[in-house]
């Protein structure tokens, strides 16, 4: 992913006691994030980790393309990737029931080969 040229993980500025987000970046490829969320009772209860997820996929865009991914990353997940201001971005998301959810977050100047790019975040989210 052009990462020979990356920075140290920086905190995010959104980290709490329920979310840790971590950011690199790298003057070949942007920026990637890689963020955890822990969900709290009412939406475990609710279910709502489940139905953002779908509600995710249901979107519909001229730029951004929504797909699932089928390859076991936790109970679901989710891909999109797209044009999104003078940024192309690329994302990962899967979540654990209700409880949990984490995602990679690629934005880069230059646009990439999306299918690429899943292997790659895929292989990331493999490790984590």
């Amino acid at each position: 992913m052009g990462w020979e040229d990356y920075s140290e993980a920086r905190p995010n500025a959104i980290s709490s006691d329920t979310r840790k987000a971590c950011d690199y970046a790298t003057k070949l490829s942007g920026s990637l994030s890689i963020g955890f969320t822990r969900h709290d009772e009412y939406t475990i209860e609710r279910k709502g980790l489940e139905e953002s997820f779908q509600k995710t996929l249901e979107m519909t865009s001229d730029k951004l393309t929504y797909q699932k991914v089928s390859d076991g990353i936790g109970d679901q997940s989710i891909y999109f990737f797209g044009e999104k201001g003078p940024n192309f971005i690329y994302n990962l998301k899967w979540r654990y029931g209700n409880h949990t959810e984490k995602t990679i977050y690629l934005r880069a100047t230059k646009e990439q080969n999306p299918e690429e790019i899943l292997e790659k975040l895929k292989s990331i989210a493999n490790k984590l």
